[in-house]
């Protein structure tokens, strides 16, 4: 199976930062996104909703 044959892109490159948003921070993508997002949290918590599952 090749990355071709997937639904999903494939991961190639990743890119590293530091987001740091105050609590209530939200964004929307209601067309989606066309690459992947990876989360990690050193300290507190997040939340993620998909088609109405947290």
């Amino acid at each position: 199976m090749t990355a071709e044959d997937l639904s999903v892109p494939a991961a190639e490159l990743l890119i590293l930062g530091h987001y740091d948003k105050a609590p209530g921070y939200a964004t929307r993508r209601p067309a989606g996104s066309p690459s992947w997002l990876l989360l990690w949290t050193e300290a507190g918590e997040g939340d993620v909703e998909q088609g109405g599952t947290s």
